[in-house]
């Protein structure tokens, strides 16, 4: 018997989706979790556990490996499976009832997860294709029901588990929890895409491995989706420390991860526990930075310190809300007070923190939401998240608010706290809660530019002292803040005794001066053609505008030549280097020999280019060569468009283009970074809506506009005039009014750099 479990696609607005292995399903924000996924915990273990059984159990995450619906059919399809288990959640539940829908005509449905609506006899009813629902901790339940499925025998004596029998629908009753962990084996990881699994606290070096220590959680926070769903209680199960680190070991030495976090509900319940696994670890000189999900209420001062010295790097704390009568009548149970000490202590140590707040808990005003965001800047984590409070179906919360005469979203996709609320009261409206998301985003990244300008200002004025003293140079009298012009190079003293040696003095000085530099660029690019496929109606050398013979554009930089730069990029400590030109780099015959020889001197390459030369073979290419970066000249959201920029082109080369970049974001690991990019003039400005429509709908990592540069006579009537440019204005107006619009997506105004009148 095969047994397929599934972690479905579960993509919308161009943005993937986090399901299986998150205690908060929501849809990944554009921004601040563009890598984050979970790692799927109880598929991980059931697929385990089925195997350690002897059965042919198979796990497919087409969330972490980005499958697409239609080929993701198609794979199921061919695994034959004579069973399908598949998660689901509530934000996702009308996407997944679609698509198990379409899987039912391959096999028969097992449906599993925090979701409470599955659950229910009214709604199962309407619901003929699903077989089989698993309620809570599964692990046990889907083993006894393929050996009874196999075995032809009656499922009523199988705890957790709904099942259809005559047409009706039949409930076992909830099946007691695991009471000992250890008895479980280790989450299956083989044959996963274990490095699209990303959740580092604190910046962990990647790949990071994710584990559970424990399961469950004393608390009863009103919120929380899993202690109500998946565990049906707060009882709390730990796994031996020797297990634990057992495990930490293998992945670290066998299965050569970098870092680990430890994903529990709560890790630091047990303060014995906790110790015995810090003390393992150091008892077998494992050296491994890790991390943890923790109640700050919960630290003390000796815990830390023994965590710390075991190599704990970072902490997830919940925080919450600034105000403790809100965490009160949460239920929350924390010291608001000791658990501020222990967040600062934490940080004292060393030990880097991500903290997590909420808004629109019972209680919240407008005044508290603002009292919350002082204290998050206050605190100054490495990292934070906000979210809008959310009662998913089968909380307290949910029930308290049912009973209160709640009107509850036919839309479920709306129970994600990242783009909607489902919730208001007198003071804070829906539309106030989404709003003060946004802002509260847009204030922590403020906060963090500002803070990393004063890092950077204090680190370039000690460097400059540094080099002062070292050299018997004085401070220049130079206009106030005119040193900061001088980018920081050098990253510690030892670094500037080694490179600057006496001889190179007048370089030194040119600092002082600014007429001189003493140390190469950190970006260089390099023109590598000007033949190019294709006439971009406003480009300098071949928009078909400009009366001139193409014929003569047909310079190439020597192969030999190139390399030469390199070698002399490399020596001046050279950090990037963009490959681009009046034509495509691509038509450069060496152009995959070149960026070998780039990534060889250890610098960063960056391709610039029209993406249309490109197929799935040089994309598997450049992805193995580890290109960097690849900005794709576009102009364009639609084929119709596409055509007034570029005339002449074919209508397959836009569709190679969408398909081909599909094929890049799905194959590559961390790189290449994609960034589209769009030159907007007269023909194409009412396009920009689609132009973002397209990067969302692809994956682009980045999406930036730029106005035309003209040829002066040829290509100046393609500028705005004082219209479009009005209407321009109009449209990001509306873009900022979209659903999944974040703060900071478009500019502020004030750091745009005009560098050009026309750009005004």
């Amino acid at each position: 018997m095969k047994i397929l479990l599934v972690n479905m696609p579960w993509k919308s607005g161009g943005l993937w989706g986090v399901r299986a292995g998150s205690r908060w399903p929501h849809l990944r924000h554009p921004l601040g979790e563009k890598d984050y996924l979970p790692y799927p915990f109880f598929l991980g273990y059931a697929t385990a556990l089925l195997k350690q059984n002897g059965y042919d159990a198979k796990l497919i995450d087409a969330i972490a490996e980005k499958i697409e619906i239609p080929e993701f059919l198609k794979l199921v399809e061919k695994e034959k499976p004579n069973l399908i288990v598949a998660e689901t959640s509530t934000p996702s539940l009308n996407y997944d009832l679609m698509l198990l829908q379409k899987l039912r005509d391959i096999a028969p449905i097992v449906v599993c997860g925090p979701e409470y609506n599955i659950r229910q006899k009214s709604f199962l009813e309407k619901k003929s294709f699903i077989d089989y629902v698993m309620v809570g901790e599964y692990e046990y339940t889907l083993l006894e029901l393929v050996k009874n499925l196999e075995a032809g025998r009656a499922f009523s004596q199988i705890k957790g588990l709904i099942f259809r029998k005559d047409g009706e629908v039949h409930y076992t009753g909830l099946r007691e929890l695991i009471k000992d962990l250890d008895q479980l084996p280790w989450p299956w990881r083989k044959d996963l895409p274990m490095e699209c699994y990303v959740d580092a606290p604190g910046g962990m070096p990647l790949p990071c491995a994710q584990m559970w220590t424990s399961r469950g959680c004393p608390y009863r926070c009103i919120f929380c989706l899993w202690p109500h769903i998946m565990y049906h209680g707060n009882s709390y199960r730990m796994r031996e420390p020797k297990d634990v680190v057992d495990e930490m070991e293998f992945l670290i030495k066998e299965r050569k991860f970098r870092s680990i976090y430890i994903d529990d509900d709560t890790t630091n319940v047990s303060k014995k526990n906790l110790i015995q696994i810090a003390n393992e670890i150091k008892r077998r000189k494992l050296k491994f930075p890790w991390a943890i999900m923790a109640r700050p209420d919960l630290m003390d001062k000796e815990l830390l310190k023994v965590l710390r010295s075991a190599g704990l790097y970072a902490v997830k704390y919940g925080v919450e809300s600034a105000e403790q009568k809100i965490l009160d009548l949460a239920n929350k149970n924390m010291n608001l007070e000791y658990a501020l000490k222990m967040i600062k202590y934490t940080q004292k140590l060393g030990i880097k923190t991500h903290l997590t707040f909420t808004f629109g808990l019972p209680g919240e005003t407008r005044k508290s939401i603002q009292k919350t965001i002082d204290l998050a800047l206050k605190l100054n984590p490495y990292s934070v998240q906000f979210s809008i409070n959310t009662p998913f179906p089968g909380t307290t919360y949910y029930f308290q608010l049912k009973e209160k005469g709640w009107k509850e979203p036919e839309d479920w996709s709306l129970f994600d706290g990242h783009k909607a609320a489902v919730i208001e009261s007198d003071e804070l409206n829906k539309e106030y809660l989404e709003d003060v998301l946004n802002k509260a985003y847009k204030l922590w990244l403020e906060h963090k530019r500002q803070e990393l300008m004063r890092k950077s200002i204090w680190q370039e004025a000690k460097t400059f002292y540094q080099l002062s003293k070292l050299y018997g140079l004085k401070f220049a009298r130079e206009k106030k803040g005119a040193y900061l012009q001088i980018k920081r190079q050098l990253q510690s003293e030892a670094k500037q005794e080694k490179k600057l040696q006496e001889k190179n003095t007048d370089f030194i000085k040119g600092i002082l001066s600014g007429r001189e530099a003493y140390t190469g660029p950190q970006v260089v690019v390099l023109d590598l053609t000007d033949k190019c496929n294709l006439n971009c109606i406003g480009c300098w050398l071949h928009s078909p505008l400009i009366k001139r013979d193409k014929k003569q554009l047909n310079k190439t930089l020597d192969t030999k030549c190139v390399k030469n730069l390199i070698d002399e990029f490399s020596k001046l400590n050279v950090q990037e280097i963009q490959l681009s030109g009046g034509g495509e780099p691509l038509l450069h015959p060496d152009i995959f020999e070149i960026i070998a020889y780039i990534k060889s001197k250890g610098m960063k390459c960056q391709l610039i280019t029209n993406f249309t030369l490109l197929d799935k073979h040089k994309i598997d290419k450049i992805i193995s060569l580890g290109l960097d970066n690849i900005t794709i000249s576009l102009w364009a959201g639609d084929f119709d468009t596409y055509r007034k920029v570029h005339p002449g082109v074919d209508k397959k080369i836009f569709h190679n283009i969408e398909s081909n970049l599909n094929y890049l974001i799905k194959t590559r690991k961390d790189k290449p970074l994609v960034k589209i990019y769009n030159v907007i003039s007269s023909l194409n400005y009412k396009n920009i809506p689609q132009m973002l429509d397209f990067a969302l709908k692809t994956g682009a990592d980045f999406l930036e506009f730029q106005l035309m540069d003209p040829i002066p006579d040829v290509t100046e009537h393609l500028l705005l005039n004082s219209t479009q440019a009005e209407e321009v204005e109009n449209i990001i107006a509306e873009l900022k009014e979209r659903k999944d619009y974040v703060s900071d997506f478009i500019s502020d105004e004030e750091i745009l750099d005009y560098e050009h009148p026309w750009h005004k």
